[in-house]
């Protein structure tokens, strides 16, 4: 006799999901695609050159070498990508249905032993499939979002890095041409006294004065090594933090004007985390509508049996009089409703971050503007006059060196202005390409801390 399943093979003939690399290509081109659109650049020079190579590498680095090569050699995105091939595995996985136990079983009766084989198909897979399908749909997507918000953190960070770095080298230039005028001066000093033309407190006042400029320099030049160094981590090079050197920071010229409601309309629609959480949103909802469906076919099972002597068709179905599910679907509309709650706050997040990113960016700029159009003018032309006045002999060479203490202070304040407003020039980038910048960690932006 030939076995019948005649309900059990339209079932099982009704499954098919798509296969794992169809699913992985689709996914990594989804977030190639984010990223493109989103920062202008693409995930697909992975380890494009050798380690160790020089091909790569060309000084002095400019800000946007250093993004292509952290995209193609820090570690932290060959996490997120292989993150994203475990939430495709997931995806698919999600599509499949539990597999048929095989039931083998011998009665033994007074006609003598009849032998039975057949399959028990666990039925709840089957009848929710479609649910389970848009729940891992919308989680996959959840995933696909988070990560390329990862991927646009990393980029900026690495932004933050060069910024960082570019400007500690400055500063550390700033501090190496004081040292070496006050070192000068010290000279001077020790060479007039030596002559009787200079008193002692004059001489120990001026040895003091280069003591504190050499200090100050040594500190900058240790903190440009330290911020060179993290650059070279950040782009994932760190064997190179040695052979570093970086372009120029860029000088703060126009201020771009933001319309901040446009601004703001953009910056929350290119919110990644928002289509994140919007995403679990929906798979709650589904989940919360599917709860009692699932929990009353918890175990359910449709068997087909095939004997010697007939054919059997049976089905187990429990009977829910203790849990129908409403406790399930309650969790999940709980878990929705802070899903919710977290997208209004990742919202509030949005605004907060846009404000707090333009006073800064605004006040920066009005500082250097200043600093460069009003203090470094003026204590350049006083530089100027007071060469011309030594030239004449007006005034002795520390008068001169007065007025270079004067100028490179206000450098080093314009260049401190600037630095602040490419530090939030970069947030400002961020939050349009979709993550909110983490305004809790700027760190301190003035030159001499730190």
């Amino acid at each position: 006799m030939k076995p019948r399943f005649t309900i059990l093979l339209p079932l099982l003939l009704a499954v098919g999901c798509v296969s794992l690399e169809e699913r992985r290509i689709a996914d990594r081109a989804f977030v190639e695609g984010e990223i493109l659109e989103r920062t202008g650049l693409r995930l697909d020079g992975r380890h494009a050159f050798e380690d160790g190579g020089e091909d790569d590498f060309v000084a002095p680095l400019e800000v946007d070498a250093a993004v292509r090569l952290a995209l193609a050699h820090d570690p932290r995105v060959d996490e997120l990508l292989a993150e994203l091939e475990q939430a495709s595995a997931q995806r698919v996985r999600a599509e499949l249905v539990r597999n048929p136990f095989v039931r083998v079983e011998m009665l033994f009766g007074s006609g003598g032993a009849d032998l039975g084989a057949g399959l028990v198909q666990p039925i709840a897979d089957l009848l929710t499939l479609s649910s389970r399908r848009s729940i891992a749909e919308e989680r996959n997507e959840a995933e696909r979002m988070r990560i390329a918000r990862e991927i646009v953190r990393l980029v900026h960070d690495v932004r933050r890095a060069f910024s960082t770095a570019a400007f500690d080298a400055s500063a550390a230039a700033l501090s190496a041409e004081l040292r070496e005028a006050e070192e000068a001066a010290a000279r001077l000093a020790s060479e007039l006294h030596a002559a009787g033309n200079t008193t002692s407190a004059a001489l120990h006042a001026q040895l003091a004065e280069a003591d504190v400029a050499r200090l100050a320099a040594e500190h900058a030049e240790s903190r440009a090594r330290t911020s060179r160094a993290a650059l070279a981590r950040a782009i994932g090079r760190p064997a190179l933090a040695d052979r570093i050197t970086v372009a120029a920071p860029p000088a703060v010229a126009t201020l771009e004007p933001h319309d901040t409601s446009t601004a703001l309309t953009a910056a929350i629609a290119a919110s990644l985390r928002m289509h994140e959480l919007r995403a679990e949103s929906r798979a709650h909802a589904i989940r919360a509508g599917l709860a009692p469906l699932q929990t009353s076919l918890e175990g359910a099972v449709v068997e087909g049996m095939v004997t010697s002597s007939d054919n059997e068709l049976a089905a187990n179905v429990p009977f829910p009089i203790f849990d129908g599910g409403e406790t399930a679907a309650a969790a999940e509309v709980f878990a929705l409703n802070a899903s919710r709650a977290a997208e209004q706050r990742a919202s509030l997040d949005v605004v907060a971050a846009l404000e707090h990113i333009e006073a800064r960016r605004s006040s920066a700029f009005a500082r250097a503007n200043f600093m460069r159009t009003r203090s470094v003018t003026n204590a350049h032309a006083l530089v100027v006059a007071a060469l011309q006045q030594y030239n004449a002999m007006q005034v002795d060479v520390f008068t001169v060196l007065a007025a270079r203490r004067v100028e490179l202070a206000a450098r080093r304040d314009e260049l401190a202005a600037a630095r602040e407003f490419d530090w939030y020039e970069i947030a400002f980038s961020e939050l349009l390409a979709g993550s909110t910048p983490r305004l809790a960690a700027t760190p301190n932006l003035d030159l001499e801390s730190n």
